[in-house]
């Protein structure tokens, strides 16, 4: 029996196509498993036939959501307790890997890092063009590849906080026993921002061996007062973990008072409306989260995030408009 390398897992809710375009981009290897959780799909008897049909085959396992609860994070810890492989990699099922990702992540399966950053890319999906979805993550992975300087390390380590497009080694998940949050949004806040701090070495790749897809239809596009609030309690536990674990100059790369700010932007550029702002602001001081903090008005720090933002949240307005 061959050994097991690579764990891939992806959650799964109704987009058995987009699915199966996600397993013909994996393709098979034999160090290699694939394990889709599907979330509760409720299915017709033609689609849920198709589903156990793509995920068949050597090195391929379909686990239902058979809990009280639903969404990726879930989904994910259900995946994470059958994965044997060595490495971690989380795909989602709307997105695919790139020709040529088995050869650029086995080039690191061999060596010492606990985490491998690699520069996503992305495309509109209704266009066939990038979308702008993954430019500020790519830009902190080239960024830091072409500064590795400790301080831009930090700075992707805590604000790349997506699971995929990174291999992660699947020890640092169980011996520190992390686990997503089985929440309905940020579910993989906490769960990156804590294989990051525990990652003892970090290695940042040249090529991209993930594509994000962008289809107008995700959480992080739809607008939703109770989201917004669940986003606000993580990045609350995100910012203590940050505070309590992190040398002060550590925890001013990661730019989260920036972050801080930016949530009370979005609270009238979403049209939440003055009451949510004042909710935040109560918040913010009920857990210690400061607003203005230092390293906040770094003006180099600032323009580049700033712009990246910007990138990205045109990104999502966009995608809102087409629902």
């Amino acid at each position: 029996m061959n050994k097991i390398k690579i764990s891939i897992i992806i959650p799964h809710y109704r987009s058995v196509p987009l699915l199966k375009r996600a397993l013909e981009s994996i393709g098979t290897a034999a160090d290699t498993e694939v394990i889709v959780v599907d979330d509760k799909s409720n299915l017709d008897s033609g689609e849920r036939s198709l589903l156990e049909e793509i995920c068949s085959g050597e090195g391929r396992f379909l686990y239902d959501n058979t809990t009280d609860r639903k969404g990726a994070g879930v989904c994910r810890n259900i995946g994470l307790s059958h994965a044997r492989g060595e490495w971690l990699l989380f795909v989602d099922a709307d997105d695919f890997l790139v020709e040529g990702w088995y050869e650029r992540v086995k080039e690191y399966t061999e060596k010492k890092p606990d985490l491998v950053y690699f520069p996503p890319t992305d495309r509109n999906d209704a266009t066939g063009e990038k979308s702008g979805r993954t430019k500020m993550y790519e830009e902190l992975v080239t960024g830091c590849r072409r500064k590795p300087t400790h301080r831009h390390l930090t700075e992707l380590k805590y604000s790349f906080c997506t699971p995929w497009s990174k291999l992660i080694r699947r020890s640092v998940v169980t011996k520190h026993d992390i686990r997503f949050d089985e929440t309905p949004v940020s579910n993989d806040i906490m769960f990156m921002t804590k294989c990051a701090f525990y990652a003892e070495k970090c290695a940042v790749a040249k090529e991209p061996v993930y594509c994000a897809t962008r289809s107008g239809n995700t959480l992080t596009s739809k607008k939703s007062k109770e989201n917004f609030k669940i986003r606000i309690e993580v990045l609350s536990r995100r910012y203590a973990f940050l505070k309590q674990n992190l040398s002060k100059a550590d925890f001013r790369s990661t730019h989260i008072g920036q972050l801080v700010f930016g949530q009370m932007v979005c609270v009238f550029a979403d049209g939440y409306g003055f009451g949510t702002f004042l909710w935040l602001l109560s918040f913010y001081r009920e857990h210690k989260m400061k607003i203005l903090g230092a390293g906040f008005l770094d003006p180099v720090s600032f323009i580049r995030k700033a712009k990246m933002l910007i990138s990205w949240f045109g990104d999502i307005k966009k995608a809102r408009k087409k629902q």
